[in-house]
């Protein structure tokens, strides 16, 4: 469940054009995902959403961008970036979906233990994928996701360099299924901050990084680390 709270919203649309919307939000917001309640603190948020003049009013296009970021959660933990930029356009069987963040400062819990190998700021988070959906994406009929097609996705973190494409479907649990690879470089220095994090168990570090190390020593270029997630 989403619940969301703000003290105002501004949403413009001219008279003659009323399927073209534009949102601006306020400095401050509530939200409550899954029981887990933040607030979220911008400098600038604001949207737009374009429909295509028809009885379903189909999706055009959905632009937003968020600048001076920051999230704190109830629960103690704090996030923040200096700038997000996201867009959903439609195109003949689907849409294109693409989302950017950069600049992205995660949790001091986690930067403190990672500081030794990774630096405080995380410069770049982003994705481009193709959605195939069971009928058009309209507003007044909902569509089923069929397939994602994840044309590339980046993490840039310091040494640590994380790409990504593949393809993705639902299967009947409604579960997605396929297959993602990554491609990683400075793959030593993302294990050295799961291991400082806590995330790899100390009695697994040494032939987690064994494994590692032959798949690295088998791809044909050096300090390339492939993945492929099935």
């Amino acid at each position: 469940d989403l619940h969301w709270q703000a003290p105002f919203v501004q949403v413009f649309a001219l008279s003659y054009s009323p399927w073209k919307l534009i949102a601006a939000f306020p400095p401050e917001q509530r939200l409550d995902l899954a029981g887990q309640g933040m607030a979220l603190a911008t400098t600038r948020m604001r949207a737009s959403l374009y429909l295509r003049p028809e009885t379903a009013l189909p999706l055009d296009r959905f632009d937003a961008v968020i600048e001076g970021a920051s999230l704190r959660g109830d629960a103690g933990w704090a996030l923040g970036f200096a700038s997000a930029n996201a867009s959903l356009i439609a195109q003949e069987g689907g849409a294109r979906a693409a989302l950017r963040l950069l600049d992205v400062v995660p949790d001091q819990a986690l930067t403190g233990a990672v500081q030794d190998v990774l630096p405080a700021t995380l410069q770049r988070i982003d994705f481009l994928a193709d959605l195939d959906f069971e009928g058009p994406l309209a507003l007044r009929s909902p569509a089923t996701l069929q397939a994602l097609r994840l044309q590339e996705a980046h993490l840039v973190w310091g040494d640590l360099r994380v790409t990504a494409s593949g393809d993705l479907r639902p299967d009947a649990a409604g579960l997605a299924e396929g297959r993602v690879t990554l491609r990683v470089e400075g793959w030593q220095t993302g294990l050295a901050a799961a291991e400082r994090a806590g995330l790899v168990p100390p009695q697994f570090q040494t032939a987690l990084r064994s494994v590692l190390e032959n798949l690295a020593a088998q791809s044909p270029e050096a300090g390339l680390l492939t993945l492929p997630l099935v």
